[in-house]
């Protein structure tokens, strides 16, 4: 958002005729409507996820828990159902989950990526929150995780 803004207001006090005013403006705007386009597609994850990629704001968070892989996978998706988070697609073969956030004041919405894998008899939930267009996201990323993983903690609870 700080971003787009700033090209916005660059674009309106340089003047006019100025080109490299005009392709700096170009060059954001196109980033961030790329990145609106791509948000929902499961295929970009190693975009999102890429260090190269410097427009997105990580954060990733492993959790471990001693139920089987199959039941922690559908465990997951109920409490999705429950929670502010979007289901985007399921891969139970695969045991990955890819969701979205709501676009709120503080961000543009971020894509949450889990994945679980087992090691050692536990099951490992790998949980990547990526903002969409921000280098900055306010902890909200951090947010995520803690949301999702209190909600599946609460739901194991007895």
């Amino acid at each position: 958002m700080v971003i787009l803004g700033f090209s916005i207001i660059y674009s309106r006090y340089v003047p006019a005729d100025s080109k490299p005013a005009f392709i700096v403006t170009a060059v954001i705007a196109s980033f961030f409507i790329f990145h609106f386009v791509i948000r929902k597609n499961p295929r970009f994850k190693s975009y999102f996820l890429s260090p190269f990629n410097f427009l997105s704001a990580k954060y990733a968070s492993k959790t471990s828990y001693d139920i089987p892989i199959d039941l922690m996978f559908e465990k997951t998706l109920e409490v999705l159902d429950t929670t502010k988070f979007k289901l985007v697609h399921a891969d139970k073969e695969r045991f990955e989950i890819f969701a979205i956030s709501p676009i709120s004041w503080k961000s543009w919405g971020e894509n949450l990526y889990i994945d679980f894998t087992e090691e050692n008899g536990e099951t490992i939930m790998n949980f990547h929150s990526v903002a969409v267009m921000q280098v900055q996201t306010w902890d909200k990323n951090q947010k995520n995780s803690e949301h999702l993983i209190n909600s599946i903690e609460d739901s194991l609870t007895i």
